[in-house]
């Protein structure tokens, strides 16, 4: 026994999830007795063949014939809900309105489950069958080929139809009477778009995009294609009906909400000369086709409908433009949306009853809300002033009606950077609506919410707290604690409590405000973006950068969307987000998304504005971390000028900018600088921030490094970086790359005590906490890599400290190219590595590497440079190479001197080297004098005699074997062996005194005779040539323009933590 049936809806295996479902209900029979079996397949045969061929029929334009069929499967199965629809749907296109609405009803009323009702309202709506199957006129199937592209937002077919036939005929446009052609999504071949991700009569396949997901904040992708053919046709879009459907739909959204071009936007109208297809500018300025173009089945409030009835005809228009743009806002709460409209009530209003009059001024305060809310502030703020003139002239200075406008145009002043007039225009409000309402209204509330941001914006941070907080209260106690007004001002509050520092507190707000805003506006609206870019700073402020990113990327998605690509509020989350990235080590990407900031910036405020110096600040800190130490102070230094003015020497903003600038010095070698800027930011943040916070304990770690390198006083960095650390651990916890940075400056100042162990064991805690954070092969942990090799290398573990700057080089090489001054130091490091290891050779290689790129990165006169001359010194010592690691020790010396002091342990350093190799320089001058006085005795002049007297004199030893050459050539001849020995001699001593071109000379002429005498293949040849050609390469003085200096560590290393 058959007890239920569903039939079959189309020829649809496309449609969406919910149709599918109810298509899987429609197929699904009940039990049936065994009995009945045979009779049921037969009868379910012919229903499901009826079916069908009558959704064929409809598909194929035969209203007519499918209806017909339809009603043959009604009288097989009248519980059939889907035939009733379908039934529906074809007298609906034959025009048999009253007849299809009973067949609708009948399925309303069998249709007992909820996702089978569903599937058929959606069905009876958009009736997807093609738009030739319902008989409209001929669309244009290229939308270059087309006047307009349609907008339908209504199930209304037969008033669809009309207006489409009117406008293949003939309709007024411009100044001619004349068809006009057209295209719609359909006609194009988007296909009909049911559900997001399923489409039916999609047949071109450069929509198949269309199905793919949209992500979090992206325009949905049929709009993109939307756009694309609206652009496209002749002149743009045609609305076909301004009517509560449209009003409601996502048309609506996308032509008005994202298009954003009202130059395309075009309405039909039925005049009372004919068709009509007009601009939306003609709209906004004709009073009588707005009335005919609106007000067709738009709703109006009970208490309007009588107002209507005997309104003069302008005021019923505006009504109805007013009803619609309040529709508009309840769907949408899309401000885009919503502009046109508003547009549109404030022409009329202007029009038909002046500036001067009440209906006038609030259609011109909406709008003006409507400018800053879409971004506009300098065209809010030009409505907000025009309007502020006329209500003091209608009303009075001191009226409550000024207040709203004060406040207002206070907001719009804010907007475009002005936080003084701001503070000043939201005062004078505050002042009248206190007056007028109460210390505890409401409307104060609002006003002591708006004041207490332009304190804030202006630096007092205090202030603005406690001007919010007593906003806070008195709206919770209006509204209710889950009030979106609520919610707004918890977003200010947690801002204040961030700024104060506390970002705990600024996160647990932040996770109050963000669901009532989301429940109230929708997950991607703008002001949920204002909630998600605050908490991501509060989660980067404690140190959740992934978790920042993430909020961060959401609340650009959407900024972009709604404000566009160059908007001061996208602007702000670009220096979010790039300060996130930033924090995970992606110091390109922080520096790319910085430089976008501060370009909209710049344009917007102009490059004096104190939220330009903050950009700079950070970029400049981008730059730092990337290696250009030179950029990061010059942009800092130029923050630091424009907040000075802006806030004064004091302020908590200036002591921060001041301790990027002191890091910039530090870089930059000038740690008396560095020293002096931390000492200055350290008393202002302890007083803002209180002793324990973060900030301070980040200034007290950078102070404690400066003293170790300006005073080499390593006890006092260790007492502060200690103090610093236990801060941080209890902020960040003890796996956090903020604490990773700080035990990496502890592992050196318990280097540079002589602790070598306990730094081998503070830097293999920092590596495994950037591993674990960062991944094996990232920047920060190759860093981590280079400082822990140097501890490897101060406990005599070699071959570890080379494995380990080995892999740090290659990454880093990957991630800044091989003339970078982090591969230089990498290099360094490692050449002293090969050193220990014995090979000399490969050593002085790598350090000439290294000097090269530091003295291109530096310039000469660095305390790096002067630490790499200083290692280079000692491969030549290792190398019996003692006059050149003289002179290089005494640049080294010289430059440390300069940068350090000459009582710093760099400089007392390279003091006792450059002592060693001088003491080394006499003890060989004074043998090598005594064995040639050996060789020469019995030499007649006073050559000898005075080399006898001062042996260890090079210049003597030098006349002496000039003497020695002259007599050999006179008796030996020339071109002999002898003279070969004592020119190969004689151009070793010239080497000792530093005039290479003459021991040039000499070599030259010995390796002359000599292949002379042996033959060009003997083996005592190629070591002269060798040397010749070492000789003349490149010296160190041609890399570094005839000066030099560095940094680093082995006998003559200085490391440096890289932090």
């Amino acid at each position: 026994m058959l007890r239920k049936s569903h039939c079959y809806l189309g020829q649809t295996s496309e449609t969406a999830a919910l149709i599918a479902a109810g298509i899987r209900m429609m197929f699904s029979w009940l039990t049936v007795d065994r009995e009945d079996a045979d009779a049921v397949n037969v009868l379910e045969e012919n229903a499901d063949r009826i079916m069908s061929r009558g959704w064929q029929r409809l598909s194929d334009g035969r209203a007519q014939e499918a209806a017909d069929e339809f009603a043959k499967a009604i009288s097989l199965d009248p519980t059939c809900a889907t035939a009733h629809n379908n039934c529906g749907i074809a007298l609906d296109i034959l025009g048999q309105r009253e007849e299809a609405k009973k067949y609708y009803d009948e399925a309303d009323r069998l249709a007992t489950d909820a996702a089978l009702c569903q599937s058929l309202l959606l069905t009876r709506k958009w009736k997807p069958i093609g738009w030739q199957a319902k008989g409209e006129p001929k669309a244009q199937t290229a939308a270059a080929e087309a006047d307009f592209l349609l907008s339908f937002a209504t199930p209304d077919a037969m008033e669809n139809n009309r207006i489409l036939t009117a406008l293949s005929e003939a309709v007024r446009f411009g100044d001619t009477i004349r068809p006009v052609t057209f295209c719609h999504d359909r006609s194009l071949g988007m296909g009909l778009h049911v559900v997001d991700g399923h489409a039916r009569g999609r047949h071109d396949s450069k929509f198949a995009d269309l199905d793919e997901e949209r992500h979090f904040g992206e325009f949905p992708r049929w709009f993109e294609h939307y756009r694309q053919a609206a652009e496209a046709t002749k002149y743009g879009i045609l609305l076909l009906q301004l009517t509560e459907g449209y009003f409601k739909s996502k048309a609506c959204r996308w032509e008005f909400g994202y298009l954003r071009k009202p130059e395309l936007m075009h309405v039909f109208v039925w005049d009372i000369q004919g068709p009509r297809v007009i601009s939306w500018q003609e709209l906004m300025a004709t009073a009588s086709l707005c009335k005919r173009a609106f007000g067709r089945g738009l709703p109006l409030d009970e208490d309007l409908t009588a107002v209507v009835q005997r309104a003069p005809e302008e005021l019923k228009t505006l009504l109805y433009v007013d009803s619609a743009a309040s529709l508009v806002e309840a769907q949408e709460h899309q401000a885009w949306c919503e502009l046109p409209l508003r547009e549109v009530c404030y022409a009329l209003a202007r029009d038909s009853s002046g500036e001067q009059s009440e209906l006038c001024m609030t259609a011109k305060h909406v709008l003006a809300k409507i400018f800053l809310d879409t971004g506009q502030a300098a065209r809010a703020r030009d409505l907000w002033s025009s309007l502020l003139a006329t209500k003091k002239e209608h009303y009075g200075a001191d009226h409550v009606e000024l207040a709203e406008t004060l406040h207002s145009l206070g907001c719009a002043h804010g907007q475009l950077g002005d936080y003084v007039t701001k503070k000043d225009l939201l005062e004078q409000a505050l002042r009248i609506r206190v007056q007028h309402y109460g210390p505890e209204h409401v409307e104060v509330a609002k006003t002591l919410n708006n004041l207490g941001t332009a304190f804030g914006d202006l630096g007092d941070c205090l202030k603005k707290k406690e001007l919010v907080e007593q906003a806070f209260n008195i709206e919770v106690q209006h509204y209710g604690p889950e009030h979106v007004e609520v919610a707004k001002v918890l977003n200010n509050l947690a801002s204040a409590f961030g700024e104060l520092g506390d970002y705990a507190r600024m996160k647990e707000l932040l996770e109050q405000a963000l669901p009532i805003k989301v429940q109230h506006y929708g997950p991607e609206h703008v002001e949920v973006a204002s909630a998600l870019n605050n908490l991501g700073i509060a989660y980067g402020q404690l140190g959740d950068y992934v978790k920042t990113k993430e909020l961060l990327k959401k609340a650009l998605a959407i900024r972009r969307q709604h404000y566009g690509p160059d908007h001061l509020e996208v602007a702000l989350t670009l220096e979010n987000l790039g300060t996130a990235c930033g924090s995970l080590g992606d110091h390109v990407q922080q520096k790319d998304l910085l430089e976008q900031t501060l370009t909209i910036k710049v344009q917007k405020y102009g490059s004096e504005h104190v939220e330009v110096a903050k950009t700079m600040a950070n970029l400049g800190n981008a730059f730092g971390d990337l290696g250009d130490q030179v950029k990061k102070k010059e942009l800092n230094e130029q923050a630091f000028n424009i907040e000075v003015q802006h806030y004064g020497p004091d302020h908590v903003q200036v002591a921060k900018t001041r301790y990027n600038l002191a890091s910039a010095y530090g870089k930059l070698g000038d740690y008396a600088k560095m020293k002096e800027l931390l000492e200055q930011s350290l008393p202002i943040m302890a007083q803002h921030y209180g002793p324990e916070h973060v900030e301070v304990a980040m200034t007290r770690i950078n102070l404690g490094n400066a003293y170790g390198l300006l005073l080499g006083d390593y006890d006092k960095t260790k007492d502060l970086v200690q103090q610093g650390l236990e801060v941080m651990v209890k902020h960040f916890g003890e796996k956090h790359l903020e604490v990773a940075k700080t035990l990496t400056i502890l592992g050196f100042a318990y280097g540079e005590l002589g602790d070598h162990v306990k730094k081998k064991d503070v830097l293999e805690q920092a590596l495994t906490i950037r591993v674990q954070e960062c991944g094996p092969e990232h920047v920060e942990v190759a860093k981590t890599r280079y400082n822990l090799a140097s501890a490897y290398g101060e406990v005599g573990d070699y071959a570890r400290m080379k494995e380990l700057l080995e892999q740090a080089l290659e990454i880093k090489v990957q991630h800044y190219g091989p003339e970078h001054v982090e591969v230089a130091q990498t290099l360094n490091n490692l050449g002293i590595a090969f050193g220990e290891l014995g090979d000399q050779v490969k050593k002085k290689g790598l350090l000439e590497q290294a000097l090269k790129i530091k003295v291109q990165h530096y310039g000469p006169k660095d305390a790096e440079v002067a630490g790499a001359l200083s290692n280079l010194a000692g491969t030549h010592m290792k190398m019996g190479e003692p006059r050149r690691a003289q002179k290089l020790l005494v640049l080294a010396l010289a430059t440390y001197e300069q940068t350090c002091g000459a009582e710093h342990p760099h400089s007392k350093r390279a003091q006792r080297a450059l002592q060693i190799v001088e003491d080394n320089l006499q003890h060989r001058a004074v043998e090598f004098g005594a064995a040639l006085v050996e060789q020469a005795r019995g030499f007649s002049g006073s050559q000898y005699a005075n080399l006898v007297a001062d042996q260890g004199n090079i210049q003597l030893q030098i006349e002496l074997l000039q003497s020695v050459l002259k007599v050999e050539e006179q008796t030996q001849g020339s071109e002999s062996l002898e003279v070969a020995e004592t020119l190969k001699a004689l151009g070793h001593l010239y080497r000792e005194a530093g005039e290479l071109a003459l021991q040039e000379e000499s070599w030259e002429r010995c390796l002359q005779i000599r292949t002379q005498h042996l033959g060009t293949d003997h083996a005592d040849l190629a070591a002269l040539q060798s040397a010749l050609a070492e000789l003349e390469a490149a010296q160190v003085e041609s890399l570094m323009g005839g000066i030099s200096d560095g940094s680093d560590k082995a006998v003559f290393v200085i490391l440096h933590p890289n932090s």
